[in-house]
């Protein structure tokens, strides 16, 4: 009796009976004992299927495929559907960054804040020309804050960096953010 067999991932060889699913995200090997193998994606015409085909456009699909053996014998076209998703958004710390500079009688500071706006306690690290803060375990709904003492009586405008920390899903997650804040004068 003629069979179909097929090995996906480099796993062994078994019988084709049923539609395989794959349901995991990225590329994967199917193989076959045939001469060749054509495919027609989305209604297109039928072309030699030698390479992975890339299909990177969200939505339903549908692809059609028949095989030829050695002996020149040619199988019924088939048809499989599938479906493309959009990826999920790379995993955050999110923060709410805010940076102003003030006066504090004739000395300028730059003052920071960073608020948690995650579902998990995260660790931020306040960065500024005037000096770095790093505050551990700050909860969901909470800030951290630090004001940087300048040590002159003016200053020009620039940025502060922040970094936000904490595990998402087991994963350890850092995410940076940049806030501005204005040129000031005190004195």
């Amino acid at each position: 009796m003629d069979t179909v067999e097929y090995a996906l991932d480099g796993g062994e060889f078994q019988a084709y009976t049923a539609p395989v699913p794959v349901n995991q995200v990225g590329e994967h090997t199917v193989r076959s004992g045939v001469d060749t193998v054509e495919y027609a994606l989305d209604g297109g015409e039928f072309q030699a299927y030698t390479a992975p085909v890339p299909v990177n456009q969200v939505g339903e699909h549908t692809v059609r495929y028949r095989a030829t053996d050695k002996a020149g014998n040619t199988s019924d076209v088939a048809t499989t559907g599938f479906t493309v998703v959009a990826a999920p958004p790379p995993a955050e710390t999110p923060l709410t960054v805010t940076a102003s500079s003030r006066c504090l009688g004739t000395s300028v500071y730059v003052a920071v804040t960073a608020v948690n706006d995650g579902d998990v306690p995260a660790t931020v690290a306040l960065t500024t020309p005037y000096g770095t803060k790093t505050v551990a375990d700050v909860a969901p709904g909470k800030q951290a804050y630090q004001s940087f003492n300048a040590r002159a009586t003016q200053i020009g405008a620039g940025e502060v960096t922040v970094t936000g920390t904490s595990s998402i899903d087991g994963e350890k997650v850092t995410t940076p953010y940049e806030a501005a804040y204005s040129a000031i004068s005190c004195g």
